[in-house]
């Protein structure tokens, strides 16, 4: 029996249709960009999604055995050993599974994709693997806690926020549940690469299966948690719009879902509490850089031959403040002897110095030598730098 390939069309018919098959079939369906500006441009490679289905035949019928979506790569694998070959205009690609080798062929890719996808490479990784090999291991029962809802006020608008309160036991219960999921998902994903299943429709729809409850928990997971990034969101300084800092504040938590190791003790919160303030920060300084590019326009000073030089002089002064402020409040907190290096160092003119002290110098003045006070400088050095970022983070967030 020849393998049968047809195409739907723009107008989403068939331009080949055979009667009678009954055998599974794989569909590779685009839903995001476009192959042929992709060609054209490699970096529109990223932009393109694809949704993979295998699908067979029951009660009359073709229903999912799988189904899921992925990127350019995966997609380009699965083609290529199913034989497919792209006219430039195609959105669609369907093949009958007509034989063994065939089948066999593409569930391998699909067993690769599965086996990889949580092996830490793309932010996902399985945390507990451990304890999931231990012989009669079993997932604890998980009683949903009852629902809270609280209402508050933003901007004369009323929102709901729903709170889930989760003790420490099931919290932890929820994300061994989560990792365990993933986990079998990469087990039954090696065995199908590895050519060891001998039911491949059955692990197919094992996967199915795990796929649709690793989406259930990690819901679960963000209604529970979203309370969190509505409190930061409200009591953040950061000068944003509170719909922003809700959309950033959500896609942290979804990386911090999966990025935490459930098997440390800590609770979830200390986790992810620095990983969205650290995104509402991100959020801010990205936005200030967008309005300074918006905002620009043509400035006759820019040709006058002095303007690079008065700008770097304000910088020059505005940094120099900075410090004195830095070191006036001890906000890095320098030591005594590292205060007083670093400011005959560096800021020796507000002595009345015409030339900056030797480290032999102040080595003399303190009995050390010249290594010892480089070494007591340059940990100031990293003291001051950190407090310069922070310095400098907190005025951007404020001006934005």
């Amino acid at each position: 029996m020849n393998c049968v390939l047809y195409m739907t069309n723009n107008k989403g018919g068939l331009e080949r249709k055979v009667e009678g098959y009954k055998r599974p079939y794989i569909e590779i369906r685009l839903i995001s960009g476009s192959e042929e500006e992709a060609r054209e441009d490699k970096r529109k490679e990223k932009d393109l999604l694809y949704e993979i289905s295998i699908m067979r035949w029951e009660d009359g019928k073709y229903i999912p055995l799988i189904s899921y979506r992925t990127e350019n790569e995966h997609a380009t694998d699965l083609k290529s050993a199913a034989g497919f070959r792209s006219n430039g205009h195609q959105d669609s690609y369907m093949r009958y599974l007509t034989s063994k080798r065939l089948e066999r062929g593409l569930t391998k890719k699909v067993g690769e994709y599965f086996a990889n996808l949580y092996n830490g490479d793309s932010g996902r990784k399985v945390f507990g693997v451990d304890t999931f090999r231990q012989r009669g291991f079993k997932l604890q029962d998980i009683e949903i806690p009852d629902t809270i809802y609280q209402t508050f006020t933003l901007d004369g608008d009323q929102i709901t926020q729903q709170s889930q309160l989760l003790t420490k036991k099931q919290e932890r219960a929820l994300f061994e549940r989560f990792n365990y999921y993933k986990y079998q998902t990469r087990r039954i994903g090696i065995l199908l690469n590895n050519g060891e299943v001998d039911d491949i429709e059955s692990a197919l729809e094992d996967i199915a299966k795990l796929q649709e409850e690793l989406s259930r928990t990690r819901n679960d997971l963000v209604s529970y948690n979203m309370p969190l990034v509505l409190s930061m969101a409200k009591n953040s300084k950061v000068f944003l719009p509170f719909d922003v800092l809700i959309s950033e504040g959500s896609m942290a938590l979804l990386r911090a879902i999966e990025g935490f190791d459930h098997t440390r003790g800590f609770k979830f919160s200390t986790y992810a509490y620095p990983t969205i303030n650290q995104s509402f920060t991100r959020a801010a300084i990205k936005e200030g850089k967008h309005f300074k590019i918006e905002g620009s326009s043509y400035d006759p000073d820019l040709e006058s031959g002095t303007y690079a030089e008065d700008k770097m002089d304000e910088n020059v002064d505005f940094y120099s403040e900075l410090l004195q402020r830095i070191l006036g409040k001890n906000s890095a907190r320098l030591d005594e002897r590292e205060n007083y290096i670093i400011t005959r160092r560096v800021l020796f003119c507000e002595y009345g110095l015409d030339r900056r002290p030797t480290l032999q110098e102040l080595g003399d003045e303190y009995g050390i030598s010249k290594e010892r006070v480089r070494q007591i400088q340059n940990r100031a050095f990293k003291k001051l730098r950190r407090a310069l970022d922070e310095e400098r983070d907190l005025r951007t967030t404020i001006f934005v």
